[in-house]
């Protein structure tokens, strides 16, 4: 689905999916072993889906809307690698996904919820088993 959804912004739009994240700060973990950066971007968005073969290229509405943002969960040594892609919604990380829409692991998990203490989140989301 993300490899044919096709997102065109005009400026004004581009300029609503830049405001909706005019409050977001970067993270990294105490270990610094991960980072939670913010697209730039649509079509980063749009990018993220295409490298984890997820559907969050439909969320870009939902961010312009100020319903959700989407934030990316990195290894610290590969930023520009795909991960984690996770959803923030009314004060709560309600989704995190990785690849074809894999659960995350314990350590994403970990990272995670340190991530949502910072930035008082609730963190509605569980590791694999």
């Amino acid at each position: 689905t993300s490899r044919n959804y096709e997102v065109k912004l005009t400026e004004e739009q581009a300029e609503m999916f830049e405001s909706a994240y005019k409050d977001f700060k970067s993270f990294t973990t105490k270990d610094k072993k991960y980072n939670i950066i913010r697209p730039k971007n649509a079509d980063d968005v749009k990018h993220e889906g295409s490298a984890l073969n997820h559907c969050v290229a439909s969320y870009i509405s939902k961010i312009l809307k100020r319903n959700c943002l989407i934030v990316f969960l990195r290894k610290t040594k590969a930023l520009d690698k795909s991960l984690v892609t996770i959803e923030i919604n009314n004060k709560a990380i309600v989704q995190a996904r990785g690849a074809s829409n894999r659960s995350i692991t314990e350590d994403e998990y970990v990272a995670i919820c340190e991530y949502a203490k910072e930035n008082e989140l609730k963190v509605n989301v569980t590791p694999r088993d």
